[in-house]
């Protein structure tokens, strides 16, 4: 299957390539567990181990989905924060609530529901919405200013929205693409 380009807007572009020298020791790795394994590419978590190291705070965001704990942990691993993405989790009144929102907000815009421990992100990618929970909300709250690298993968799904979901708390991220992964390539044999 051929990979398709992901285009960059020159501020985008400037701010990755900048990032990646320019950070301030954080690192956030997304969804790199066993469950993902077929899209995971040989010596990928062996190389972001090594990666790791060149950090002094690495966060790990896992899927909840797909597992009760994270499979890794890396070096210089501060904390792991689960995540959960879809809303197959979610009661009946809230995916309502977010499917009679899609029009209405922007990607990025934030969507806070009554009675309910977490804010929701519009995404702009077949999930729609990413569910900030109040532990991942008080990571992106803590970390609001600062230069972080993003890793890990889905490239353009969970990925994207962590990456959406980081901006819109107000951090400065760089997507290292030595160390993402997408859910469109199988792992080959």
């Amino acid at each position: 299957m051929e990979k398709s380009l992901k285009i960059l807007k020159l501020n985008e572009f400037v701010l990755e390539t900048f990032g990646l020298k320019e950070h301030e020791g954080i690192l956030i790795i997304v969804d790199v567990q066993k469950e993902f394994g077929d899209f995971i590419p040989k010596d990928f978590v062996s190389n972001l181990t090594e990666y790791c190291k060149e950090f002094k705070t690495v966060y790990q965001i896992w899927d909840y989905n797909s597992s009760k704990t994270p499979t890794f942990k890396f070096p210089n691993q501060a904390k792991s924060i689960k995540k959960r993405f879809g809303k197959s989790f979610l009661g009946k009144d809230i995916v309502e609530r977010l499917e009679s929102m899609l029009d209405e907000k922007k990607e990025g815009e934030i969507l806070i529901l009554d009675k309910f421990d977490a804010q929701f992100v519009r995404i702009n990618n077949k999930h729609q919405w990413f569910m900030v929970n109040g532990e991942l909300l008080d990571l992106l709250n803590s970390l609001s200013g600062k230069k972080v690298i993003l890793v890990g993968g889905a490239d353009n799904e969970c990925l994207e929205d962590v990456n959406v979901a980081c901006k819109t708390f107000g951090l400065k991220v760089a997507l290292n693409h030595n160390h993402i992964y997408s859910a469109e390539d199988k792992q080959e044999e």
